[in-house]
């Protein structure tokens, strides 16, 4: 939803109990969006818990929506009309329902059965890589000042590098127009991987995991680049160093690893390579394979899980069959 507003250039505004419709500012924004990344569970009766306007989920016909107080009172610009954030959710489908039986989901306006993923537990498990590093990860990029050479060792970025230390060529691709946090290399393994990092205290956090998910599906068509993309993407990006978010201008270099010299004939060899194979790799420090293993057995048992175990299953599946329809691997680096 963020990001269609944000494609589409529209504010979202507040309307005050005097009936005056003002502009929200970044914190209220962000609150909203923080809000919003929430998942919510619903009782019996369908009334969202610990919303204490009356929310609810209201079983229509042939449709589950969305009824909050809240959301009334912040209005979205479309087509040159104002409509309440509630309205706009609504219209677009921007939210999915979970259900006590995980086999079923109700999202962008229909409801799906998936009769496959609960027997699919146990290859969804596989997907998960326990990483050595992670217990000592203490944020995704670390900090940095003009004189940074690398990322720092408590950072994700870092872990990532030393994971993938045996691979010929390593670039970070973050920020910018990327394609992933990382992309490596490595002939011996006919192997590219494209990275996408997520920080986070240990937690199963369904939004965390969206998040980083729906990063790794947009960029699926990216990684089959023919080599002049690859090249151009060399000299616009690749070639210069590091700069944060923030706008610190640090010495770390993009190509954290590999002779330059040698990457247009490695990497002409490696794109003709028929054993090739590539890999969507999703690093998330707020995933633990113990944890996960935990709740997703508990489903296999039948047994009750909170809502949000029911999403993680669904969008790993989700992660794990978009991969898989697009001849890539998926993994996901997780702590044990």
């Amino acid at each position: 939803m963020f990001d269609r507003l944000k494609k589409d250039g529209a504010q979202v505004r507040y309307k005050t109990k005097k009936g005056k419709v003002i502009s929200v500012s970044n914190r209220v924004y962000r609150n909203l969006e923080s809000a919003l990344e929430k998942v919510y569970e619903i009782d019996s009766d369908l009334n969202v818990i610990d919303v204490n306007d009356g929310s609810r989920i209201r079983a229509n016909k042939k449709s589950l929506t969305l009824y909050s107080k809240y959301l009334a009172k912040f209005r979205v610009s479309e087509n040159g009309k104002l409509i309440t954030l509630q309205k706009y959710i609504v219209k677009h489908g921007f939210y999915s329902i979970t259900f006590d039986d995980p086999k079923y989901m109700y999202f962008m306006g229909a409801c799906f059965e998936d009769s496959s993923g609960v027997s699919e537990i146990d290859n969804i498990l596989e997907i998960f890589q326990p990483i050595e590093p992670m217990p000592n990860v203490k944020s995704e990029k670390g900090s940095f000042n003009v004189e940074s050479e690398s990322f720092t060792d408590d950072s994700m970025f870092d872990a990532v590098e030393k994971i993938h230390a045996g691979d010929d060529f390593i670039f970070c691709d973050d920020l910018g127009d990327e394609w992933a946090d990382h992309i490596t290399f490595n002939k011996e393994n006919s192997n590219i991987c494209f990275i996408h990092s997520k920080y986070g205290d240990p937690s199963t956090s369904a939004s965390k995991l969206h998040d980083v998910v729906g990063q790794g599906i947009k960029n699926l068509g990216n990684m089959y680049f023919d080599a002049n993309s690859m090249l151009s993407k060399l000299d616009k990006t690749f070639k210069k160093h590091y700069k944060s978010e923030k706008g610190v201008q640090t010495k770390i270099p993009r190509i954290r690893k590999g002779n330059m010299d040698d990457f247009e004939g490695y990497l002409a060899n490696l794109l003709k390579d028929y054993k090739l194979n590539r890999s969507c790799v999703l690093c998330c420090s707020f995933l633990s394979i113990s944890a996960i293993k935990e709740e997703f057995n508990k489903i296999k048992e039948g047994r009750p899980v909170r809502g949000n175990i029911i999403q993680i299953l669904w969008i790993i599946s989700s992660f794990a069959h978009a991969v898989k329809d697009m001849n890539a691997r998926p993994i996901i680096y997780c702590a044990e």
